[in-house]
């Protein structure tokens, strides 16, 4: 089973079961649900592969480790999670240079802010992210850097 998170961005994948707090009804393929924890759709060991593309920088510090935790035992052996948000160094380099403005800047750290959960609860650097894989026995397979932003790529054993 392959599950894709969405938040902000309500763009559905084909192939994967597409889950958003904000699903409406006319939304076919988009089931609504809660995305900090998948006990409603998986059983520990079910997903081969779970994207959260644009969720991390929605989840609060203090529920973080669970979070992640609860999307792990989602994974099958050998399963993969794709979690991807902003890149606190480029971003910071960017700004500096003068080659973003203040408002892209700002959208990018606190969110748009058009709605009430498009509200960024904090930024979580790639680093961070990968020293919790790390630490939760993921296998680090691929990370890109593009247009300001990360994802990261691991596997469960």
């Amino acid at each position: 089973m392959k599950i894709n998170l969405l938040k902000t961005n309500l763009e559905p994948l084909y192939g994967y079961i597409n889950i958003s707090p904000h699903a409406t009804p006319d939304q076919k393929d988009i089931a609504a649900g809660d995305i900090l924890s998948l006990d409603h759709i998986l059983d520990a060991g079910e997903a081969e592969e779970l994207l959260a593309l644009d969720i991390i920088d929605f989840i609060p510090y203090n529920l973080i480790d669970h979070v992640l935790s609860g999307w792990i035992s989602k994974l099958a052996h050998k399963g993969e999670m794709v979690v991807g948000g902003v890149e606190t160094y480029s971003l910071c380099k960017a700004f500096a240079a003068g080659s973003i403005e203040l408002a892209h800047f700002n959208g990018l750290v606190f969110g748009d802010g058009s709605t009430p959960w498009s509200q960024k609860k904090f930024i979580y650097g790639m680093d961070f992210l990968k020293t919790c894989f790390v630490q939760k026995g993921l296998k680090l397979l691929d990370i890109k850097i593009s247009n300001l932003r990360y994802s990261i790529r691991a596997q469960r054993p």
